[in-house]
């Protein structure tokens, strides 16, 4: 799922101060220990942190979880992660920046940093790890090209060879940092948010990695202005922040399906509690995930019926769920404040728990 950068910021502030004040809580003095102690290793990281802050899923059914502590003012922080096999063994445990983010692919993960002063790691199934080349000048995008959450430039990851490249720029335009927001899904087909105005937008995309591309202009939604922008399995969604005082909304949002003609994304009978982000994902069949973010309450999480993504129906999650994310095909429920995390291969028809191991 790829949201945008400030918001980016302020859900991982927020995720570690409540993981803070939970373990505090739970474990008395043992989080504070970890977190001020030179010597902690990447298992006492582990130990006190909680529900992992990110997870990823490779091809083989590997799965690579991460964890971060803080003070919760930013001075004092610690991260860690660790590679679980298909069969859910622990292959290796290692110590890490407080802020980063895992994707998987095929054959491994790349572990994105919170900074760009640090380069991302490569992370093989078998756990062994190789830092990531640096971004070099644009090039086409190829199928299987990663995006990363870069928080100064719009690069992606190539896994064939591990470099790292600029998003070819749009149109026009000399540089990547033209984008207001990214995508790029599968088949190397790139969508970005351009040139903002006081109520439109330019809807770009190449489907030749950025050798060409064709431009629309968009009218903002009456909810306000862009957000959130996904490209995958067949469908790119781009949703709207709410910018009224309304208690409720309609969700709405732009959607394309198979490369074809933009449309209007206002499914009936679907709100939600107002809204600041809208949660998105798309399952491997191409129907829509919706959820919002528990800061206001009980979180909701809805699921299309069909591929067509123009009705839906409530996800069947576990109790005190408060956020869902899709990841290698499968779906990942944080539940409660214990650190429990559950997978689901169904796409949410059932749900088993993740042993994180050793603790």
């Amino acid at each position: 799922m790829h949201i945008t950068r400030t918001i980016v910021g302020v859900l991982a502030v927020g995720a570690l101060a409540a993981a803070l004040d939970a373990y505090v809580v739970f474990h008395g003095s043992s989080y504070q220990d970890v977190l001020y102690d030179s010597a902690a290793s990447a298992d006492d990281i582990i130990s006190v942190a909680g529900a992992p802050a990110g997870v990823a899923r490779a091809g083989d059914g590997s799965v690579l979880l991460t964890f971060s502590i803080s003070d919760g003012e930013g001075e004092d922080e610690k991260g860690a992660w660790r590679l679980l096999d298909a069969h859910g063994k622990v292959v290796r445990s290692a110590k890490a920046s407080a802020y980063n983010e895992p994707i998987g692919f095929d054959d491994g993960f790349v572990l994105v940093e919170g900074s760009s002063e640090t380069s991302s790691t490569r992370i093989a199934l078998d756990g062994s790890t190789k830092a990531a080349g640096k971004p070099e000048p644009s090039t086409p995008v190829r199928a299987g090209d990663i995006l990363l959450p870069d928080p100064q430039a719009w690069i992606f990851y190539r896994p064939s060879d591990g470099s790292v490249h600029e998003v070819p720029p749009p149109g026009r335009h000399t540089r990547s940092g033209a984008f207001e927001s990214v995508a790029i899904d599968e088949d190397g087909t790139i969508w970005g948010v351009t040139d903002r105005a006081r109520r439109t937008f330019r809807l770009v995309h190449s489907a030749d990695g950025g050798r060409t591309w064709a431009t629309e202009t968009r009218v903002y939604s009456k909810l306000g202005a862009p957000d959130d922008l996904i490209a995958s399995h067949g469908v790119t969604f781009l949703s709207f922040i709410d910018a009224s005082d309304m208690e409720d909304i309609f969700i709405e949002g732009m959607i394309v399906m198979d490369g074809g003609t933009p449309r209007p994304f206002t499914p009936d009978g679907v709100s939600l509690r107002r809204l600041d982000h809208l949660a998105t994902d798309v399952l491997p069949d191409g129907r829509l995930v919706l959820g919002l973010d528990a800061e206001r309450g009980p979180a909701g999480w809805l699921v299309a019926t069909t591929p067509a993504n123009d009705t839906f129906r409530p996800m069947k999650v576990p109790a005190k769920t408060s956020d869902v994310r899709e990841a290698g095909g499968a779906l990942y429920a944080w539940v409660g404040d214990g650190g429990d995390l559950r997978q689901s291969l169904d796409a949410g028809a059932t749900w088993t728990e993740i042993d994180i191991g050793g603790r």
